[in-house]
């Protein structure tokens, strides 16, 4: 069984982005030129970049990637196959502002018990970092046997940026 030469990834480009400049987005993405190519470091890229997005408040960026085969360089003797991998940002989306919090299920809990221990505030942009440091930090106070932070679309602000109404639903534990 012969397997072929390697593929390397060879370089990154970002296309789509106007939020950000492609020199940030690029710091965002795992160091991987150079290294083999796979799906999932493609994938990994993608993943990396819709977390910067989401934690920038674009909630709804949308990133896809392409791979493009490039004539290897032979001057040098590399018999290895090389591409480049293209982030694609189909969309930003616009910023997303928390509308309200709903809080269900806290039977026991005040209300204002939950709202000293999440990091999630009305006005503020939602941003997927404070979410999961909200539900770790409800999950923290050992009062919770199920935390479930989810959002849904809650119109839009006065300048056109997007809202969301955050919705809390808890399981408190047995006492």
């Amino acid at each position: 069984v012969n397997e072929g030469p390697v593929t390397r990834i060879s370089e990154a480009e970002i296309i789509g982005n106007k939020a950000f400049t492609e020199l940030k987005l690029k710091q965002e993405l795992p160091n991987f030129v150079g290294r083999e190519y796979s799906r999932a470091r493609a994938r990994n890229g993608v993943q990396k970049l819709a977390e910067f997005y989401a934690n920038e408040g674009y909630f709804d960026a949308r990133i896809t990637y392409t791979i493009v085969e490039l004539t290897p360089d032979n001057k040098d003797g590399a018999t290895d196959d090389l591409v480049k991998i293209v982030y694609n940002v189909e969309t930003e989306g616009k910023k997303v502002f928390i509308n309200r919090i709903l809080i269900n299920g806290n039977e026991r809990t005040e209300r204002d018990a939950v709202f000293r221990v999440i990091s999630l505030k009305e006005g503020n942009l939602l941003k997927i970092v404070d979410i999961a440091g909200s539900e770790q930090n409800l999950y923290a106070t050992g009062a919770f046997r199920r935390v479930e932070i989810k959002s849904e679309p809650a119109g839009a602000t006065v300048s056109g940026d997007s809202q969301r109404d955050v919705i809390i639903n808890l399981e408190e534990e047995k006492q």
